[in-house]
C-alpha cells in the first residue's frame, strides 16, 4: 500500500470517529476561551476627584485619579494644572494607591481663584498588556478633573465644580 493511502485512511477514519470529534469540539472551545481572555481592553479615566479642599492657609491638595483597570507608568508629566485668577501652584507628586488608583498632589498653593487637575495623554500610561490610555496616539486618554476655587483673601470659600 503506497504511504499516501495509509495517511489518507487514518485521516479519513480520524474523522469519523466520534470520540475525536467529540475531542475537536473541546478543543475549539477551550482555544475560543483563551482567546476571550486574552482581548486586549483600552484602559480609561474613571475619575479625577478632589481628595480634600483646601483650606485657608493650606498650601497643598490632592485629586484621586481612577483607572479602569490596573495601568503603569503614570507620573507627574501625566497631569497639568487648570489654574484661573492669581492661583499660584506646583504638581509635586503621584503616589498609586493600587493599580489603578492614584493620589495627585499639589503643592505651593497661594493667590485666588480656580485650580482644576487634567490628565494630558502623552502615551506614557500602560496597562498590563501593553496598551496605551485611551488607545494608541497622543490627546486619546485626556480627562478634565474636578476644580476648586481657592480664596486667600476673603474667609476661605470653597467649592467643587
Amino acid at each position: 500500500m503506497p504511504k499516501h493511502s495509509w495517511i489518507r485512511h487514518l485521516l479519513l477514519s480520524l474523522r469519523t470517529n466520534p470520540q475525536f470529534k467529540s475531542r475537536r469540539r473541546r478543543s475549539r472551545q477551550t482555544i475560543e476561551a483563551l482567546e476571550a481572555r486574552m482581548l486586549l481592553t483600552t484602559p480609561t479615566v474613571v475619575s479625577i476627584n478632589l481628595v480634600r479642599a483646601a483650606t485657608t492657609n493650606a498650601t497643598a491638595t490632592s485629586w484621586t485619579a481612577t483607572f479602569s483597570e490596573s495601568v503603569t507608568g503614570v507620573d507627574p508629566t501625566d497631569f497639568s494644572l487648570a489654574k484661573t485668577g492669581t492661583v499660584g501652584a506646583t504638581l509635586t507628586q503621584v503616589t498609586p494607591v493600587s493599580g489603578s488608583v492614584y493620589t495627585v498632589t499639589v503643592s505651593g498653593l497661594t493667590g485666588n481663584g480656580t485650580l482644576g487637575l487634567n490628565l494630558v495623554d502623552n502615551d506614557s500610561i500602560k496597562n498590563l498588556t501593553n496598551v496605551t490610555l485611551g488607545g494608541a496616539g497622543s490627546g486619546n486618554g485626556n480627562f478634565t478633573g474636578q476644580v476648586e476655587t481657592l480664596d486667600h483673601v476673603f474667609p476661605f470659600v470653597q467649592s467643587i465644580k
